[in-house]
C-alpha cells in the first residue's frame, strides 16, 4: 500500500526522459560516465533494459518521444499502454480526459490506470475502428475544462472533499474527544457531497476542486 503520494513532478520527469535518451545512445557507456553507472553489473542491467524497449517499440521513450503500444490481454480485450516519463500530476489528469472520451467513442466503461511511468487504457473488445494514438490526443484549451468536469467524480474528489469538509467543522464527531471511524467519516462525507454537488458554489466544493486541480495535479 503506498498511499496516495504525491505522483513523480513533470520537472523530474522532463530530466529522466532527457537521461534515457542519453542513455539510449549507444556511445554514452562508452564515454566518462559516473561510478555507480560504470559498475558492470549496473551497466549491463541498464542496456538490457534499454533493448528489451527497443526491441519491443522499436524507441526508448523519453522526453521528446512518447512510444504507445497496442496490444491484446488476457481475455482478448485492447490494452494500450502509452510510455511517457512525466510523472502522475501530468498523467492523472490526463487519465480522466482519456476515461470520457473512451465512453464517447464506445459507449463502455473503460479502465484507465495512470502511473509515474505511463498510461495503461483497457478497452472492451470492438469491431469497430480499432484504438489509436488519436485517443490520447487534446486541444490544450480544451483540456482543463475537460479535467474539471471530470474530477468531481473521481475517487480523489471524493476523499480530498472528506478532508476539506471535516477541516471545515462540516462533519463533528458525535462524541466530543473521541476519534470518528474512517468508514463513518467516509459514509457522512458521500452524504455531504450527494448534497453539495447540487450546489457548485458551495465553498468547500470550490476548495476541493482547487486542491485537486492545482495541489495534487
Amino acid at each position: 500500500w503506498r498511499g496516495e503520494g504525491n505522483g513523480r513532478p513533470a520537472e523530474l520527469g522532463e530530466m529522466i526522459g532527457d537521461f534515457l535518451h542519453l542513455l539510449a545512445d549507444g556511445a554514452f557507456f562508452s564515454g566518462t560516465i559516473p561510478p555507480w553507472l560504470a559498475e558492470e553489473n549496473t551497466n549491463a542491467n541498464i542496456q538490457g533494459l534499454i533493448d528489451e524497449q527497443r526491441n519491443a517499440t522499436g524507441i526508448v521513450p523519453g522526453s521528446r518521444h512518447l512510444v504507445l503500444e497496442r496490444c491484446r490481454d488476457e481475455i482478448g480485450d485492447w490494452r494500450i499502454i502509452l510510455h511517457s516519463p512525466y510523472g502522475r500530476r501530468v498523467h492523472e489528469p490526463w487519465a480522466l480526459a482519456i476515461t470520457g472520451r473512451i465512453h464517447a467513442l464506445w459507449g463502455a466503461d473503460a479502465s484507465v490506470v495512470a502511473s509515474d511511468d505511463g498510461i495503461v487504457a483497457r478497452i472492451p473488445d470492438t469491431d469497430g475502428k480499432l484504438p489509436d494514438a488519436a485517443i490520447f490526443l487534446f486541444e490544450p484549451e480544451k483540456l482543463l475544462q475537460i479535467v474539471r468536469e471530470a474530477v468531481g467524480s473521481s475517487a480523489l474528489f471524493a476523499a480530498r472533499f472528506r478532508e476539506c469538509a471535516a477541516r471545515a467543522l462540516l462533519m463533528p464527531g458525535r462524541t466530543p474527544g473521541h476519534r470518528t471511524p474512517l468508514w463513518q467519516q467516509r459514509l457522512r462525507a458521500s452524504q455531504l457531497l450527494e448534497i453539495a454537488q447540487g450546489y457548485p458554489d458551495f465553498p468547500v466544493i470550490l476548495e476541493t476542486l482547487r486542491e485537486c486541480l492545482q495541489d495534487v495535479y
